[in-house]
């Protein structure tokens, strides 16, 4: 009898749950949309995130997928009974929750903007995660910034007219709830940085988490007519880790492949990128670099560049600076953490290799402005790690560095969810640039919300465990 009332509660929640999608969907969880009240209008970049799909996807694996939701959020308990993990950290979940970002005097700040159940639990909460954290909280959402940063009084003062809605809304610029389809997990809407070869007004994707894929959808809205933008003009590499082509103006500062960037990159006409790894040579601390590794990038870079006197003049600031070490006679550029590139510059292209640099020219017009193609086991099975052969660190510290370097790398394989990522902005009809992309993930029987889940979990685990 006992068996049998267990089967029918079983039966009861599969057969009651759609029934219970469809009143949440319609009559409870309609969250409010006082929450772009608090988005400033200065804002370029806001990211919507709809908890409340997030939920109702996870509840439906939950029930209807239990062994293979519990093996990707529970990995760690597979011989008991998994213990949910819950944490009463005080923000409403089923509210969504909205990013924005400003830009200040020299860098771009993010904040988050969550709406909470409780005072002083998601107080507790914040300052538990981070004690250095700066926020606001009214009774009704809490606004924190997410970039790290100095709590200096003009920090600290624009936070809370944000919280008192004493600056100007964005709402006044933007109907945003209009725009953002609330069925899509992920919305954004971008302003990027206007110049005389960048002339995007607007642009607004999603991100729709299906079941082995996230796909990407949206639009920009250009200020003069397509006829003013020119397609790349260079094929894209898929047997490459990473490809780029780009004959937008999107970037405004390069990554050398670690945490430096070179700011102020001049315009250009077209950018070419491929990427397939880097060697990580082990090197002794008195060569004096910020990491114990001087890197070698696999990869090959090509500006084709506007203005001939502006990009000499980004390299006069190169020369300069005292980030970045410019050996003008083997035209090489090493950065103060150790990325090491060969450079060529002339009156037509800029240039960053190892060895040298080989783009296929396009062969058909696939009206495309943007095209990117990420594998990320390549990425992973590319990242060498040796031994500097001039400068090698100490016999002990060669040890423990290449042990610890091939156990991370291995850890990272297992915990990569992702199998491939492609990202294109091409004509659209109606005077649009339209976006489309997929992530595509590597378990195909699984569900796309689920394995993010696992990933992020996966992923915090690992970086607290370093």
């Amino acid at each position: 009898m006992k068996a049998l009332k267990k089967y029918l509660t079983i039966l009861f929640l599969i057969l009651a749950f759609p029934f219970f999608r469809f009143i949440a969907n319609h009559f409870i969880l309609s969250p409010s949309n006082e929450i772009y009240a608090y988005v400033p209008q200065e804002s370029d970049f806001i990211i919507e995130i709809n908890t409340r799909n997030f939920i109702q996807e996870i509840l439906y694996q939950r029930v209807y997928a239990e062994k293979y939701f519990n093996e990707k959020v529970y990995p760690e308990d597979d011989d008991e009974t998994p213990q949910e993990k819950w944490v009463e950290s005080g923000i409403d979940i089923f509210n969504k929750i909205v990013c924005f970002r400003e830009q200040w005097a020299n860098e771009a700040v993010w904040y988050a903007i969550l709406k909470h159940n409780n005072v002083e639990q998601i107080k507790s909460f914040i300052l538990g995660a981070n004690p250095e954290a700066l926020f606001e909280v009214n009774n009704e959402y809490a606004i924190l910034q997410l970039t790290p940063g100095e709590k200096s009084p003009q920090r600290v003062e624009h936070l809370k007219k944000i919280s008192n809605k004493e600056v100007k809304s964005f709402r006044e610029r933007k109907n945003l709830p209009q725009l953002f389809d609330s069925k899509k997990e992920i919305n954004c809407f971008v302003i990027p940085k206007q110049s005389e070869y960048n002339n995007l007004l607007e642009g607004y994707f999603s991100f729709d988490f299906k079941k082995d894929k996230i796909e990407i959808d949206g639009e920009f809205t250009p200020i003069s007519g397509l006829s003013e933008f020119k397609p790349i003009a260079y094929e894209l590499n898929q047997e490459a880790a990473i490809s780029v082509r780009s004959s937008l103006n999107l970037f405004n500062s390069i990554y050398w492949f670690d945490d430096h960037s070179i700011k102020n990159v001049p315009e250009f006409t077209q950018l070419a990128l491929d990427y397939n790894g880097v060697e990580c040579q082990m090197i002794h601390r008195n060569q004096g670099y910020a990491t114990p590794f001087y890197t070698l990038p696999k990869a090959q870079v090509r500006f084709n560049i506007l203005k001939p006197q502006v990009w000499n003049s980004f390299m006069d600031s190169l020369i300069a600076s005292p980030a970045v070490d410019v050996d003008t006679t083997k035209q090489r550029l090493t950065t103060h953490e150790g990325a090491s590139f060969g450079y060529r510059q002339n009156s037509q292209v800029f240039e960053l290799m190892q060895d040298s640099v080989n783009f296929s020219p396009l062969t058909t017009d696939k009206n495309l402005f943007f095209d990117l193609y990420m594998n990320l086991d390549k990425i992973i099975d590319g990242t060498k790690f040796t031994i500097h052969p001039q400068f090698p660190p100490s016999d002990l510290e060669q040890t423990m560095g290449m042990v610890v370097a091939s156990n991370l790398m291995a850890e990272i394989k297992s915990i990569s969810s992702m199998e491939s990522i492609i990202f294109q902005i091409a004509a659209g009809e109606k005077e649009t640039i339209d976006v489309h992309g997929e992530v595509i993930m590597k378990e195909k029987g699984g569900h796309s919300t689920v394995e993010l889940i696992s990933f992020a979990s996966l992923l915090f685990n690992f970086i607290g465990s370093y």
